[in-house]
């Protein structure tokens, strides 16, 4: 089971929350909120969720590849002795040649369709399912922020949050993950995370300035995960 903390202010996912507050929680009357930005942040979540399922999963995937490439490799040796055989045959000419081409033609497609097969069966899939949200109220500190880029500049919030005692990351305004060290880009002053601004220096390509609808593209981690959260709508 994973668990992620997101502020419901700025979508940033606030890293050690559950460890600051365990034992402290008392049970009260959460104010109403509005049901769109409840979503919003359970997607937040979900994403936080996702990237540390598969952290979580590596261990797994790694062992599936090991046994992936042993099996890739005793079907090529399969179809290489075969193949090895049907050439020693030919020079020996005991076969047809052209019979020979056309067994050689069958082998490459069965073997072809063999390793098809064989990589279906070692898809892994990550699908997270929502079990619970909790609401809790802490106290925070927010200030503005006002960043320049070249001849851009653009205002932002950024919060503290007392029970960790630490700045929540911004969103990526790209991919929405986590941007703890962002760059940011010339035309809007973007702030974008490492994965989607692998180098910080020059012109960057910014994939938020080309969605002109002004929406993120899916984050990659959300990808093949559960992202129904038509459920969070009665949340508040």
């Amino acid at each position: 089971m994973c668990a992620a903390a997101v502020s419901l202010q700025t979508g940033g996912v606030v890293d050690g929350f559950e460890e600051a507050i365990a034992g402290s929680l008392e049970e009260a009357v959460v104010q109403h909120l509005e049901p769109e930005r409840v979503s919003a942040c359970a997607r937040a979540a979900l994403l936080a969720c996702a990237a540390r399922a598969s952290r979580a999963a590596a261990g797994f995937r790694e062992g599936m590849q090991r046994r992936f490439a042993r099996d890739r490799e005793r079907l090529e040796e399969y179809f290489a002795e075969l193949l090895s055989e049907l050439d020693r045959r030919s020079s020996r000419g005991r076969a047809n040649p052209a019979a020979v081409l056309d067994k050689r033609r069958v082998l490459e497609q069965e073997r072809a369709a063999k390793l098809e097969a064989l990589a279906a069966r070692y898809v892994s899939r990550l699908e997270l399912k929502p079990v619970a949200l909790l609401l809790v109220e802490v106290p925070v500190f927010r200030t503005a922020l006002e960043l320049r880029r070249r001849k851009a500049r653009r205002t932002i919030e950024v919060e503290y949050d007392c029970s960790t005692r630490r700045l929540v990351a911004p969103v990526c305004d790209a991919c929405g993950s986590p941007a703890p060290r962002p760059a940011a880009c010339d035309d809007a002053v973007h702030l974008l995370c490492e994965a989607c601004a692998p180098r910080s220096e020059g012109r960057i390509a910014c994939s938020a300035c080309g969605n002109r609808d002004g929406s993120s593209r899916e984050p990659q981690a959300l990808r093949g995960a559960c992202t129904d959260t038509s459920w969070f709508q009665s949340a508040g």
